[in-house]
């Protein structure tokens, strides 16, 4: 069936992907850091794992494959998200925009690449949310937009460790905006 007849009449919040279904494993990247120390944890998505947050620290889950429902469903329940957000991260059409929610704020932004060869821009929908010490990114595919701002945070290097999680959510829009400036 035609992934926008899916989508159609659905009820608001309904958490249908609409890109091209991969059977690929969901990757999580997990940071947490302050100023004096930064750990990262990399797994395949299991269906018993919890996500811990710690409250004195800036947390980062960095999902790469938005194409498990079930997997963005149960993040939404462990972090309380709204199901317009769920409904965003999975619905690679929706256009960049920014919402404010009681529990969070909520971006979508496109990252774009020109692929010379084939003349044509290849475009991957990424949603940031955030909350005081949480940020969530959700990627499309396994790309890695996020590389020079893993690097800063596990060297120490720039602001990025003495600040809260703002400004990681902040830097992570930046990024992807000066790739696009670059092209």
């Amino acid at each position: 069936m035609n992934k926008r007849r899916q989508k159609l009449g659905a009820p608001p919040g309904s958490v249908v992907f609409t890109g091209n279904f991969s059977d690929a494993e969901v990757a999580i990247h997990y940071f947490q850091y302050d100023q004096q120390k930064a750990e990262r944890l990399s797994f395949q998505h299991q269906n018993d794992h919890v996500f811990p947050v710690d409250s004195d620290a800036v947390n980062w889950y960095d999902i790469k494959g938005i194409h498990d429902t079930k997997l963005i469903k149960e993040i939404g329940a462990r972090f309380n998200i709204h199901p317009l957000v769920l409904e965003d991260i999975t619905d690679i059409r929706q256009r960049p925009k920014f919402d404010e929610y009681e529990e969070g704020l909520f971006f979508i932004i496109k990252a774009l690449q020109f692929e010379s060869e084939a003349f044509t821009i290849h475009k991957e929908h990424i949603g940031i949310y955030m909350t005081e010490n949480l940020v969530l990114t959700f990627q499309e595919t396994e790309n890695c937009h996020f590389a020079l701002i893993k690097e800063r945070i596990i060297k120490g290097l720039g602001r990025i460790r003495r600040k809260q999680a703002d400004y990681l959510a902040y830097a992570l829009i930046d990024v992807v905006i000066k790739a696009i400036a670059r092209k």
